[in-house]
């Protein structure tokens, strides 16, 4: 097995067993190599009332640039805890030393029990909402993804229905994987998995293709009804038009559900038309 290298964007906590120090060895185990870039050392993690922390954000430009200099290039990066606002900058200008299709996980570390870490800030929290947009896979458990999705923590188990909206609201935004974790049920606990995927660049292109071209229909259409006055054959032509708006919707709906859904009161629209067109012809 080929050994991988991935770079871990989190805190060092002397006690507590977390962060690096516990994904290092587990990467190690599987035979592949974790390269730390530490964010902050801590004595022990911040749910002790007594811990101390180092802010390395000053070191980390530094850091990386060391890291360039060699031409090290990584096959994922993983980010976990931010001590400053400033650090999702610098977690996102580690994606500059990845290679191409590498894995971005990214562990939202904003809190727990409803409640945010007591150095986490609203700033931070809407700097790691935008540095979630670049996750292939985004960890939250259930009080990180409320406070990513600016919702109240629920009272009871969440509902499906509020766990998909809130990973669609993400997903909307760009991150492509979401796995939602630490979710208690029936003494049991269990993790919500939701895959909207990131379409790739030819999907993406493929998609505004198909949508140009129906535009280009629509526009068509109206000169042939209202200037040229073919009104059976601009009725033919509006059915094109309607099918090329439904491939449209779902090749859109492997980008984003959100858009795909946009598009079909458009599609209703045209098929409406396409009522009106048929009648106008057979009155004529």
């Amino acid at each position: 097995m080929e050994q991988k290298q991935a770079a871990i964007f989190n805190d060092l906590s002397g006690f507590g067993r977390c962060s690096i120090s516990v994904i290092l060895p587990i990467l190690s185990a599987m035979g592949h190599q974790g390269v730390a870039i530490p964010t902050a050392v801590l004595s022990m993690h911040t749910e002790f009332p007594h811990y101390h922390m180092i802010d390395l954000s000053d070191q980390l430009p530094a850091y990386l640039e060391s890291y360039r200099k060699e031409g090290l290039r990584f096959d994922a990066l993983c980010t976990g805890f931010l001590s400053n606002p400033t650090q999702a900058q610098i977690a996102r200008s580690c994606l500059q030393l990845l290679k191409e299709d590498a894995l971005v996980l990214i562990d939202p570390v904003l809190g727990d029990g409803g409640r945010p870490y007591p150095t986490i800030t609203k700033e931070i929290i809407t700097q790691m909402r935008s540095l979630a947009s670049e996750a292939g896979v985004l960890l939250p458990n259930l009080t990180e993804l409320c406070l990513l999705c600016g919702r109240p923590y629920p009272d009871a188990f969440p509902s499906r229905d509020f766990l998909l909206s809130c990973c669609e609201e993400l997903c909307a935004a760009g991150t492509r994987n979401v796995v939602v974790s630490g979710l208690e049920l029936d003494g049991r606990c269990c993790s919500f998995i939701y895959a909207e995927g990131k379409a790739d660049e030819k999907q993406k292109k493929t998609a505004l293709i198909v949508y140009g071209v129906q535009l280009a229909f629509n526009f068509a259409w109206t000169l042939i009804f209202f200037n040229a006055g073919a009104y059976l054959f601009a009725f033919i032509w509006l059915i094109v038009l309607w099918l090329l708006i439904i491939v449209t919707i779902y090749l859109f709906s492997n980008i984003s559900f959100v858009s795909a859904l946009l598009l079909v009161p458009y599609a209703l629209w045209v098929a409406f038309a396409g009522y009106l067109n048929f009648m106008i012809y057979r009155l004529n």
